[in-house]
């Protein structure tokens, strides 16, 4: 099967991803977003990365962003919805710096205090 538009997947291979094969059988298939979807959540309600935007220079006040949404699967039946959240993160990873900075304070200690160790030794 060749592609609308008649593009190739990378090597040039034509056949579906199913039918691809080492020899010793077949290769599968890895859909990263479908693996994060299917990853059990901890809490009964929770966000899970769909992909990220990366812009050069990031936006500025005035630009359009245009999203096509498709409903491969229907959460009616589970009780459930589905939202569209943009967010920030911060140089610290987060939505806010308060993890991040946890993280460095305590890896600063553990530092301080294996150095104050290996010297007493």
């Amino acid at each position: 099967l060749v592609p609308a538009g008649g593009l190739l997947p990378p090597g040039g291979d034509p056949r579906s991803a199913f039918e691809l094969t080492n020899g010793k059988g077949p290769l599968g298939l890895r859909n990263d977003r479908f693996v994060v979807w299917m990853r059990t959540a901890g809490l009964p309600t929770f966000r899970k990365l769909y992909g990220k935007l990366n812009v050069d220079g990031g936006f500025k006040a005035g630009d359009k962003i245009t999203f096509t949404i498709i409903p491969n699967f229907l959460v009616k039946t589970l009780d459930g919805s589905k939202a569209l959240v943009l967010g920030t993160t911060s140089p610290l990873g987060g939505k806010n710096d308060i993890l991040g900075t946890a993280y460095m304070t305590v890896g600063s200690i553990c530092l301080v205090l294996a150095i104050l160790f290996a010297l007493k030794l």
